[in-house]
């Protein structure tokens, strides 16, 4: 029976077992806290926090002074 894959969360410092399926690049869900988490590595197993788009960035911040109006 294979070992379990167990990785530490960065945010939370809970431990968890990884699915056996997940690669490298592929995300999870820390157990505990809910943080998104990217594999960077698997043998030892490593996760870093997936940091959150920031939907703000698309808009200019003065409004919307670019917009043509026809």
């Amino acid at each position: 029976m294979p070992k379990a894959r167990m990785v530490k969360c960065p945010e939370c410092g809970d431990e968890f077992g990884l699915e056996d399926y997940l690669e490298i690049g592929d995300t999870c869900f820390c157990v505990s806290c809910d943080t998104e988490l990217k594999i960077t590595k698997l043998d030892p197993p490593q996760v870093e926090v997936v940091q959150p788009l920031d939907d703000e960035s698309d808009f200019d911040e003065e409004g919307d002074e670019d917009i043509e109006e026809f």
